[in-house]
């Protein structure tokens, strides 16, 4: 309860550190696995509705102004992205 804010701030950014060391290789460890099972083809589902998500957003941003939204491809879209599991996003 006596700390001052100088002694707080670099309690503090001790603990921050500590967590970040311990946090950090698991981080990179799971970054490394996707990547590796991305590269063997494991994971081509998720490349091709990225590419379709893409491919349908290139054609809904051509039509511009207030009634784009109202467009064929731009509910077309908009459907698709309801339709995805969440994961791809994260993905």
């Amino acid at each position: 309860m006596r700390l001052t804010k100088s002694e707080l701030i670099a309690a503090m950014h001790q603990c921050f550190k500590v967590y970040q060391s311990y946090v950090e290789p698991q981080y990179r460890y799971d970054n490394l696995t996707a990547t590796m099972a991305f590269v063997k083809g494991e994971h081509t589902d998720y490349l091709g509705i990225v590419k379709k998500i893409e491919k349908l957003y290139e054609a809904a941003s051509k039509e511009q102004g207030a009634y784009a939204k109202y467009t064929k491809a731009w509910q077309e879209l908009e459907r698709f992205a309801r339709e995805i599991p969440n994961e791809v996003w994260i993905f």
